[in-house]
């Protein structure tokens, strides 16, 4: 079965983490370019060059140019930045995410396979939350929901992604893992930690990147998770990609040696299929 994985329940896999020791750190240097390719903003034009009565009229990025005896031609050009919205993070009834999941325990790597769904709603703080679900999937097709990170409660809506935390034990300050709208170097409080300590664990988007996974190549918001950490004690990151009309294509959460900068351990999920 997974080891405590749970798609929906980032803030209890931090909680597990901080318990034994392993503090949240900033990801952005954890994923290099060997595991994707960053995208440069892209740049469209609204005319190409075009030859006019009497001269030559050449088309410059956002701008005019007059030729002389010609007409004047006006050409506008506009760079796209990709904004994370409520798109990257499909929430229907009955949505259903099959993911590969890889667990490194620190000396041998382990696979297997999770479904994550909404299925059903409650009642949280006045308002109508989703019921989101993890199951273990055994080698016969049988769904095990996972021991450790069931079920979440899930309010999302055009302005952000709140977690509730488990439908029979819910939390009233809720965890925000997605703010909308937003752009790459936006950042938003996550929320607290306070077992032990009082600590704000905050998310950044990172990155805009081309993710390959086997349901495909998906042009990916990289969303990270970070919190202060002493420097000479392990520490944990993670990182989230999510994909405009498919919601969460890859995760990463790994625990990292501060001197050796090798990993403890890792677990990543890779999306394999969806339903809709």
């Amino acid at each position: 079965m997974i080891k405590k994985v749970k798609m929906g329940l980032v803030f209890l896999i931090a909680v597990a983490l901080f318990s034994f020791g392993v503090i949240m750190s900033s990801c952005d240097s954890i994923v290099g370019p060997a595991d994707s390719t960053t995208l440069a903003p892209v740049t469209t034009s609204t005319a190409a060059p075009t030859t006019t009565a009497g001269g030559t009229t050449t088309t410059t990025s956002g701008g005019t140019t007059t030729t002389a005896g010609g007409t004047t031609t006006t050409t506008t050009s506009t760079t796209t930045t990709m904004v994370l919205t409520k798109a990257f993070y499909p929430n229907a009834d009955g949505n259903v995410w099959i993911y590969k999941c890889l667990t490194f325990d620190g000396g041998s790597t382990t696979e297997s396979t999770a479904e994550v769904t909404f299925n059903g709603t409650q009642t949280v703080e006045g308002q109508t939350a989703q019921i989101q679900t993890c199951y273990d999937i055994l080698p016969d097709g049988t769904l095990v929901t996972n021991e450790a990170f069931g079920s979440v409660l899930i309010i999302a809506t055009n302005a952000d992604v709140k977690e509730y935390g488990a439908p029979d034990n819910p939390i009233m300050e809720a965890n925000v893992h997605l703010l909308f709208p937003s752009v790459v170097g936006d950042s938003w409080p996550y929320g607290w930690f306070t077992e032990g300590a009082h600590i704000l664990i905050t998310t950044e988007a990172l990155a805009v990147e081309s993710v390959t996974v086997p349901a495909g190549t998906f042009n990916c918001f990289r969303v990270g998770i970070s919190a202060p950490h002493p420097p000479d004690q392990p520490y944990m990151a993670q990182i989230n990609w999510y994909a405009k009309d498919v919601g969460l294509v890859k995760r990463l959460v790994c625990g990292i040696d501060p001197l050796t900068g090798a990993f403890l351990f890792s677990l990543t999920l890779e999306l394999k299929s969806k339903n809709f």
